[in-house]
């Protein structure tokens, strides 16, 4: 079988955390020239490539990380601040954890304010997401809720996090 010779090549690179893993690339047997327009959209491909291979490898992350938060007594919820604090994400295991089902707590069915009164905020806590861990100097309680998401964890019997 005849291989024919590679006559051109125009390529750009993906990327991926600063480091080249990759590259996309026009190739002919007949010599060709790019111009700039043409080029510029070349690297507007391999950049979108590059977002898409980041995104698809945060969503993955994202997914272990909520598969693990769904077993564990942590419950994940997320609210936004519009004229009113409202709950529009909660992790599914909120039924084993605060004895109430997502959905109702979603649907505003069950206001989670109602859950977490002052006399029951001894056993639960707060966490922002950025915090690292979930580690103690970021306790708040429940009535200091303001950042957009949160790890709630309830304290076992001895108020250590179970």
């Amino acid at each position: 079988m005849h291989n024919p010779l590679v006559r051109f090549y125009a390529g750009t690179p993906i990327e991926i955390n600063d480091q080249v893993i990759g590259a996309v690339c026009l190739i002919d047997t007949v010599p060709r020239e790019i111009d700039a327009k043409h080029l510029e959209v070349l690297e507007r491909i391999g950049a979108l490539v590059s977002q898409h291979i980041s995104l698809s490898r945060e969503h993955e992350a994202l997914k272990r990380e909520h598969g693990l938060i769904e077993k564990s007594p942590i419950v994940l919820a997320t609210w936004r601040y519009d004229t009113s604090l409202r709950l529009v994400h909660i992790s599914r295991n909120s039924e084993s954890v605060l004895g109430i089902s997502s959905q109702d707590l979603l649907s505003g069915a069950v206001a989670l304010s109602d859950v977490l009164t002052q006399s029951a905020e001894s056993e639960f806590y707060f966490c922002d997401a950025s915090s690292h861990g979930g580690s103690r100097d970021s306790h708040m309680p429940a009535t200091n809720i303001d950042a957009d998401t949160h790890y709630l964890g309830k304290h076992d019997i001895n108020g250590k996090f179970s």
